[in-house]
């Protein structure tokens, strides 16, 4: 243990010789004879201010910190908390804040997030899911394929935000029957049906209109045209072709309908049904001349379904 002497009052004392403390062990304004000062009280050169505080000391350890008042190097007790070894396991996007403390080195902080490896996705008619919450370790590639174009797409038709301009082609479906019945007329009428054909005549009267079913309902679903070769004699002034879900049409009010005016004619018809689907009737209807003793008759002949 150095020894220190401090001057006082009364002759003689320990001479520097004596003592093993140096000056740069006394705290400045403090005096003292050392080992140093030549037999002299000296004042120190030690600087005892210190920015320790208790709360950056570990909790239960002491340390001396410098008391201005008493002059004293005073014995201290930390307040740290001792952590140790603190383990976290943090959740996706999540955060963690550190606790104040002591921190021995060992503690980790982890995180156990599910990943995905690069994966092809090719398009179906079912929607495909990337799971939320994992990490994407490859490129997730959802295939495209240069043939998602409108001219390789049936008309009408949408696949992934294209419409298709495609008319699909199928091969011309006939009439299954050419049955038919009266379903109007005014004055003297009948219906002639044979394996090919459904017409009507209509006796002398002016003015007289006659309508006729074919009793075989169509499906017009994906059908575009109805192509009917119609034929006329006598005097008629006006010959129709018309399709309705109705089944007894009563005046030539069809949902699309074709309109011949010349009389003793013979002609295919090419009647548009692309914006009809389901279950239709075809009718044909005739109007003879507004004058006396006017009569005739009209045929639809051949009658094929198409696309084009």
């Amino acid at each position: 243990m150095g020894r220190i002497w401090m001057p006082g009052g009364g002759g003689g004392g320990a001479s520097s010789d004596d003592c093993t403390l140096m000056k740069a062990a006394v705290p400045v304004g403090m005096k003292a004879v050392t080992a140093d000062s030549d037999d002299e009280a000296m004042e120190g050169t030690l600087n005892p201010d210190t920015t320790l505080a208790a709360s950056q000391a570990l909790s239960g350890q002491t340390y001396l910190k410098w008391n201005p008042q008493t002059k004293l190097f005073e014995k201290n007790t930390g307040s740290m908390p001792n952590k140790g070894a603190v383990n976290y396991s943090l959740p996706i996007n999540g955060s963690y804040t550190i606790p104040a403390g002591y921190h021995n080195g060992s503690g980790k902080v982890t995180q156990n997030v599910p990943t995905k490896g690069a994966q092809t996705y090719t398009p179906g008619t079912a929607n495909q899911t990337i799971a939320a919450g994992q990490y994407l370790t490859g490129a997730q590639t959802i295939l495209g394929d240069a043939n998602l174009k409108p001219e390789n797409i049936r008309e009408g038709v949408i696949i992934f935000g294209k419409k298709g301009t495609v008319i699909e082609y199928k091969t011309p479906a006939s009439m299954p029957s050419y049955e038919g019945t009266l379903t109007y007329h005014n004055g003297t009428a009948m219906i002639n049906f044979d394996g090919n054909s459904l017409g009507i005549t209509q006796n002398a009267f002016q003015g007289a209109q006659s309508i006729a079913r074919f009793n075989t309902a169509v499906n017009l679903s994906g059908w575009n045209y109805i192509n009917v070769k119609v034929s006329t004699n006598g005097r008629v002034a006006k010959v129709y072709i018309g399709i309705s879900k109705n089944t007894n049409v009563q005046s030539f009010s069809f949902d699309t309908q074709w309109i011949g005016t010349s009389p003793n004619t013979s002609g295919y018809v090419k009647l548009n049904v692309s914006s009809f689907s389901g279950i239709y009737y075809l009718y044909i209807g005739m109007q003879t001349i507004n004058d006396p003793g006017s009569g005739g008759s009209a045929y639809a002949r051949n009658v094929t379904f198409s696309t084009q």
